[in-house]
């Protein structure tokens, strides 16, 4: 994970040492420890969470199932928009929602339209 968010950081670096139209004054102006605990600190320690969780997630779960779990995380936040939020989806972002639970299924050897694999789970 480490390496990874290296990476990251490297690119953004090159990204605005590259750019033509971006100086480094104009990206740091404003920029206090304030600014960054009271912006930042949340989504940040969210993210840490989410990475801790996803590692023990892989450290610990067959491939298949890690990889339908990523792939439902999608499902699961247009969902929690619906739930909490009420935003809904457009007719274009449904169908994308619903290839992508076949594609999970798919993957787990579920076959979609096998509804006795499913009432042995009620």
């Amino acid at each position: 994970i480490f390496t990874q968010e290296m990476v990251k950081l490297l690119m953004a670096i090159i990204g605005i040492t590259l750019s033509t139209s971006t100086k480094w004054k104009d990206v740091t102006s404003g920029w206090s420890i304030q600014s960054w605990l009271r912006l930042a600190l949340l989504p940040a320690t969210i993210y840490l969470v989410q990475s801790t969780c996803s590692l023990l997630a892989y450290q610990n779960l067959d491939a298949v199932t890690f990889n339908v779990l990523n792939q439902t995380k999608t499902l699961s936040a247009a969902l929690c928009c619906f739930l909490l939020l009420g935003k809904r989806q457009s007719k274009l972002q449904i169908v994308a929602l619903v290839v992508l639970l076949l594609a999970a299924l798919v993957l787990e050897g579920v076959s979609p339209l096998d509804f006795k694999h499913y009432v042995n789970y009620l």
